[in-house]
């Protein structure tokens, strides 16, 4: 099979080329996971703040308006108690 070291040589490059396009592929193939999976985080990450917003900010901020309706009321009633 092996005649001479150039038949040799010719079988070394063409495996080791062989192996390097292999190991390319791999590593495209893991990058393109790696985006994917750090797309889709940031995707979690929006829906989270989206979630927050909606369920912890905007009840909070309700209930803030609805203290400082009340707290007025009782100063006009205090007011009005003043004046009697």
């Amino acid at each position: 099979m092996f005649n001479t070291t150039l038949d040799i040589l010719n079988f070394v490059l063409a495996v080791g080329f062989g192996l390097l396009i292999l190991a390319l592929v791999y590593f495209i193939y893991n990058l393109t996971r790696t985006l994917k999976l750090i797309r889709s985080l940031g995707k979690q990450a929006a829906i989270l703040m989206d979630s927050f917003e909606s369920y912890i900010k905007m009840p909070a901020k309700v209930l803030l308006g609805l203290i400082e309706r009340v707290e007025k009321m009782v100063e006009k009633k205090e007011k009005r108690r003043k004046k009697e």
